[in-house]
Formats: structure tokens, C-alpha cells, sequence
């Protein structure tokens, strides 16, 4: 029962399922968020490309685990990703998109790219960057209430600390770059 829940919050808490909730949340909680067309094309990019690719280099054996848990076996697909990223936030900009769509890009472009060049060096926690990222993102733009989903970053970082895909210290850089990349993109943003 333990190695199935870890499993299934390993696989609730990818940045991509996070960027659907997130797309999901600001069309139906904000009352501007019903740009169906950025919704969509947000949701393509950054949520379901990487997924679609993920799954297929693990069919394909490109990856020897849903986790990546070999850091070599992670840096070309974490610069795939990037540079899909990357797409969606050059369309983003020189199309003009809504505001919040903007910032969405330019985080999780930025995200990304960052988790992506630690990567090559160092093994950093991508799924606890990732829900400190998203709920920094619920606390700053959809809703204060946001605070209460704190401990979900406590959970994910005892699963995955115990299930000894990562140590403490590559769980604490995960949740520092995911909270320095939510402000340095709100900076730019703003």
C-alpha cells in the first residue's frame, strides 16, 4: 500500500498535472479567467506535450523509470521540455497574451530552465520545486485560501525523502528554486 501511494503522489504532483490545476482553476475561480483560447493553448504546451513526451520515452525505454531517478537519464528531457516551454512562452509574448498567462509562461519557463541546468550538475528535487512553485502561484494570483494547501509540500517531501528518490538537501533546493523562480517571475512580470 506504501510504494502505491508514493507512486501515486509522485505522479499527482509532476509540474504538468500542476499547470492543468492551475489552467483549470484560474478559467473556473477567477472571474477573468475564461480565455478559452489561451487556456487551451497553455494547457497544450505546458501541460500536455511534456506529459505526451514523458510518456513516450518511457515506453520507449529512453528512461528506466517514470521518476528519472538516474540524473544522466534526466538532462535531455528536462531541455526537451524546456524548449517546449520556451515555445509557449515566445507565443505567449509575441501574441500578447492575457496577463496572467504571461507570468504563467515566463514561471514556468523559467522554472524549467533552471531545474534543467542544475540538472546537468547536481540532482534537485523537481516535484518539490514544482508544488512550491504552484502553490506560490495560488497564494499570489487566485486566492489567499492557497495557504491552507501548505503541507501538501510537507507531503510530497516525506514521500520522496522516503521512498529515498532524493535527500534532504536536493528536496531543499527544490522547494528554494521553486519559491526564487516564482518571485524572479512575478519581478518580470510586473
Amino acid at each position: 500500500m506504501g510504494k502505491i501511494f508514493e507512486k501515486l503522489v509522485s505522479l499527482t504532483f509532476q509540474i504538468p498535472v500542476l499547470v492543468a490545476v492551475l489552467l483549470l482553476l484560474n478559467y473556473f475561480v477567477k472571474p477573468d479567467g475564461k480565455n478559452t483560447e489561451w487556456t487551451i493553448m497553455a494547457f497544450l504546451f505546458l501541460s500536455f506535450a511534456p506529459t505526451l513526451y514523458g510518456f513516450c520515452i518511457y515506453r520507449n525505454k529512453t528512461i528506466s523509470d517514470q521518476n528519472i531517478i538516474n540524473r544522466h537519464e534526466r538532462i535531455f528531457p528536462f531541455f526537451i521540455i524546456t524548449l517546449i516551454y520556451g515555445i509557449n512562452l515566445f507565443l505567449t509574448l509575441i501574441f500578447s497574451g492575457p496577463e496572467i498567462f504571461k507570468y504563467i509562461a515566463i514561471n514556468y519557463f523559467l522554472l524549467a530552465l533552471v531545474l534543467s541546468c542544475i540538472t546537468v550538475f547536481w540532482k534537485i528535487s523537481v516535484h518539490v520545486a514544482g508544488i512550491t512553485n504552484f502553490l506560490f502561484f495560488l497564494m499570489t494570483f487566485l486566492d489567499s485560501r492557497a495557504i491552507y494547501f501548505l503541507p501538501l509540500i510537507a507531503l510530497v517531501t516525506i514521500m520522496i525523502i522516503k521512498s529515498r528518490y532524493h535527500t534532504f538537501w536536493q528536496v531543499f533546493a527544490g522547494m528554494t528554486v521553486g519559491i526564487l523562480i516564482a518571485y524572479i517571475a512575478l519581478y518580470i512580470h510586473l
